[in-house]
């Protein structure tokens, strides 16, 4: 089965607070954003047949304040470079899938060179 908005959206939001420590309010936002794309017809299809119009429509739509535009368009950027099920993403803008490494998170603590226990 290939992956599509509403089998994926969930996992990436999961694993987006685990490997990068997204706060609350971010993490929210991207539930919100993305649980609504996936309740549109314009995402049933699996996420390499989203068409670059229906998501830049969808980002666009009204009623949207230019910040409103770029927390849509944020989401949607991180959420295409997350691993959907393979070692494959799918990013509409560049109509190919890129092949991503799946990497572990960083064993040091930011900004003191050590490793943590």
């Amino acid at each position: 089965m290939r992956p599509t908005l509403a089998t994926t959206y969930v996992r990436f939001l999961a694993d987006a607070a685990h490997l990068d420590r997204l706060r609350p309010h971010t993490l929210r936002a991207y539930r919100y954003e993305l649980a609504a794309a996936a309740a549109d017809s314009s995402f049933d299809g699996p996420l390499e047949a989203l068409q670059v119009g229906a998501l830049e429509a969808w980002l666009a739509r009204r009623p949207a304040a230019p910040s409103t535009v770029g927390r849509r368009a944020a989401t949607f950027n991180r959420f295409f470079r997350f691993p959907c099920g393979s070692r494959t993403s799918a990013t509409p803008a560049s109509g190919e899938a890129i092949r991503r490494p799946i990497t572990e998170p960083s064993t040091a603590w930011p900004g003191s060179g050590s490793i943590r226990p």
